[in-house]
């Protein structure tokens, strides 16, 4: 969920509050004086602080739970039990949105442990405000799991009883000052931690990936499979050469390069970039011309687009028969020139241009680029998913015997196959790339394999990490 969308829905949430206090607040107020002072003739007065703590108690408890159950999808009954999963998987995609939520789901819950010490001298001691704050996510997750809306996570509990934590030891230190208690050193840093502590982990993990040399490759995160009952086998030749290959660096763009590229193409149409529909992502972006005639959703990383044509006649009719020459003059007219290396085939969605780290003037081409060509002589669709990307610098790679040695002791990153297999037969083995998530193109050995399950045998293949 992009930042604007949760701004939006935080500004949503909270009118929905507010609106629930006024609703509690009427009701309230006819069973006070109507029910409490007049017939009942009670002498009790309530007090504005008591009054102005129930209406922020009530708002934040609309918001939470507006926040929790409304605009979420049916899981049936998903669960994630496995602690830090969310973590790992933020890590291994590396993905700005992933890292936003864990960090939201902590600090939705610090109001709560705020308030709570507020209300008396019983909610002061730190483990009952926790325990209360553990109860309530809890609740939270059971519901979610029992009507299918939301999954119930115990990376969730973990977080939002830690921001339960943070905001005790803000509430202790705001009443602190509110009453003006002197509070010793150690009760300052105790109550001050959890916020540090949270401040520390985050700040350390965005550090640790910004000072490593590459990226993270999401494909690669589960690199270890369980080969209790799983036998790998090979009757290939695999070199025990270790060796020396170049990893390539790809462009990554931004906002601005991704807007000039849109620009670009909707020039070649004879028309300009629409900044009133421009939607903006945390590592894409998506341009509309005028009239909204022509799209192009750019991906930052790699600068790979899709380009959608809507304004064409509807009668015009997909061309099937086209040979490589016509649909490359159509490329030419949006700007994209391919390297004439890449091969070229007709697939059930379009034509498809592929290129395996081909020579592009002084750089290189990989990926594919799929389209549709149509009978007036231009593509309406197009999937640029070619990369281009310079040589970076040599690394040394392990040996092909040594990466075969490491998929039979289960270090490998398994693809396309369905169901636990048996046996594992390794037939042959190249040296591959994978972009990871800061542009590099890192050396993998891909093995083409058959996996045997009980009743099922089929071709697949698997990845192991080549870089020594």
């Amino acid at each position: 969920m992009r930042l604007a969308d949760i701004i939006s829905f935080g500004k949503t949430y909270f009118t929905l509050g507010i609106a629930a206090v006024f609703i509690l607040a009427a009701l309230f107020c006819a069973g006070y004086f109507l029910v409490y002072k007049k017939l009942m003739k009670g002498a009790k007065s309530l007090g504005a602080r008591t009054a102005l703590l129930a209406a922020l108690s009530a708002c934040y408890v609309v918001v939470v739970l507006a926040a929790v159950f409304l605009n979420r999808g049916s899981y049936e009954r998903a669960y994630v039990l496995a602690p830090f999963s969310s973590y790992a998987q933020a890590w291994n995609e590396w993905h700005v949105g992933g890292w936003r939520n864990i960090i939201l789901n902590i600090l939705l819950f610090v109001p709560f442990g705020f308030l709570l010490p507020l209300w008396g001298e019983w909610f002061q001691k730190a483990w009952r405000t926790v325990l209360c704050g553990f109860a309530f996510t809890l609740a939270i997750e059971f519901v979610q799991l029992a009507a299918s809306v939301g999954v119930f996570e115990t990376d969730d509990l973990m977080g939002n009883t830690f921001g339960v934590l943070i905001g005790y030891g803000f509430g202790m230190l705001f009443l602190s000052a509110v009453q003006k208690k002197k509070l010793s050193a150690g009760k300052t840093i105790g109550y001050a931690a959890p916020a540090l502590i949270m401040a520390l982990v985050f700040g350390g993990i965005f550090t640790a990936y910004s000072l490593q040399e590459f990226g993270n490759m999401a494909c690669l995160s589960g690199l270890k499979a369980n080969m209790d009952e799983v036998s790998v086998s090979s009757d290939a030749a695999f070199s025990d050469e270790p060796g020396s290959v170049m990893i390539y660096c790809s462009a990554v763009g931004s906002e601005q390069t991704a807007r000039e590229l849109a620009q670009a193409i909707f020039s070649s149409k004879g028309t300009t970039l629409d900044e009133t529909q421009t939607d903006l992502y945390d590592e894409s972006a998506l341009f509309y011309a005028e009239g909204r005639k022509f799209s192009v959703w750019v991906t930052y990383l790699g600068n790979t687009y899709r380009y959608t044509d809507f304004s064409h006649d509807e009668s015009l009719k997909r061309v099937q028969d086209a040979d490589e020459a016509a649909v490359r003059a159509a490329l030419a007219q949006i700007n994209i020139e391919l390297p004439e290396a890449c091969a070229f085939e007709l697939t059930d969605t379009g034509y498809q241009f592929r290129a395996d780290m081909a020579s592009y003037g002084e750089k290189i081409m990989n990926g594919t680029l799929l389209c549709e060509y149509y009978s007036d002589g231009s593509v309406k669709s197009v999937r640029n998913n070619m990369v281009i990307c310079s040589p970076y610098r040599a690394c040394e790679v392990i040996s092909e015997a040594e990466a075969y040695e490491r998929a039979r002791a289960g270090k490998f990153v398994p693809l396309y196959f369905a169901g636990v297999p048996r046996s594992i037969e390794l037939q042959s083995v190249e040296l591959t790339y994978l972009l990871d998530s800061k542009g590099y193109y890192q050396p993998v050995y891909r093995f083409s394999c058959v996996c045997a399950g009980a009743s099922l045998e089929q071709e697949a293949y698997l990845l192991v990490p080549a870089m020594r």
